[in-house]
């Protein structure tokens, strides 16, 4: 057997592993339930605060593509990127949580495969974000009276998986920068500032000047959003959405497996380096 690769066993081995890693993040987390609380009263405190400024702005031309208006639209936009900010930060928040109890070393000597650790680490996150953006949307139909309907939140699935896809794929090479330096992160909270300004998360980008209006294409959060705003606000069909489809099935077919090669290269250079242990 070699001593340089993780022992691989059988999807049911991996399935119980991924399991576990959930179990040992659930009693973590919920033995701070007040932590829990706050998490879920600041979606609230921000959810007041975008009613409020959507009460100053009223009804922008901008806008009039959509059904409702500026806080529904930014509801949507904030719900994407809830998603996006679990996406980027998940994996190097928890690298970092292992580097800093010292058991990142253990868990990567032991045959638990690399994808099966960091797919493990991401369920419960996910959950708790899942939580949040259904908060979000609830608070959006029930303050402003504009329901989403079925058939456009069946459509927008594909897309919410595929945009949480290259949000994870940023995330996991943020994890790899760690893994090498073990400092802190440079590309989580400036990707993430920069996806709320440019991905039209919060505002039309139809108000970005020409000079800048360009970016928004290169975010692949900017095809999620403006798709699921137009299955959920704007009654489009699959025939409406299908560029954006395409654009983030790309992005995900050639974001993921380098972010996950990326990752792999951060671990070999830092067994190299001697900051990891060996298999």
């Amino acid at each position: 057997m070699s001593t340089t690769e993780p022992l691989v066993e059988g999807p049911g081995m991996d399935w119980r592993r991924i399991g576990a890693l959930f179990r040992r993040d659930f009693y973590v987390e919920f033995s701070y339930q007040f932590r829990i609380v706050l998490r879920y009263l600041e979606v609230v405190f921000y959810a007041l605060i975008m009613f409020f400024i959507s009460r100053l702005m009223g009804q922008p031309p901008e806008l009039d593509q959509y059904e409702g208006g500026y806080f529904e639209f930014v509801m949507v936009g904030l719900a994407v990127t809830a998603f996006g900010g679990l996406g980027i930060s998940a994996f190097n928040q928890r690298i970092s949580e292992e580097q800093r109890l010292g058991t990142l070393e253990v868990l990567l000597t032991t045959p638990t495969r690399m994808s099966v650790f960091l797919s493990g680490s991401f369920v419960l996150p996910l959950l708790l974000t899942t939580g949040e953006v259904i908060l979000l949307l609830v608070i959006a139909i029930s303050t402003a009276g504009v329901g989403f309907p079925l058939g456009g939140v069946l459509i927008s699935i594909p897309l919410w998986l595929l945009t949480i896809a290259t949000f994870c794929a940023f995330g996991i090479m943020a994890a790899g920068v760690i893994v090498v330096t073990k400092r802190g992160d440079p590309i989580s909270g400036p990707l993430y500032q920069l996806t709320l300004l440019f991905s039209g998360a919060l505002f039309p980008v139809s108000v970005f000047p020409e000079a800048i209006s360009w970016a928004a294409y290169l975010f692949p959060a900017f095809y999620g959003i403006t798709g699921i705003r137009e299955v959920l606000l704007a009654g489009g069909g699959w025939s409406d959405i299908a560029p954006e489809l395409l654009i983030l099935s790309a992005f995900t077919v050639v974001l993921v497996p380098v972010s996950l090669w990326a990752f792999s290269r951060a671990i070999r250079i830092a067994r190299a380096a001697g900051t990891l242990g060996n298999y």
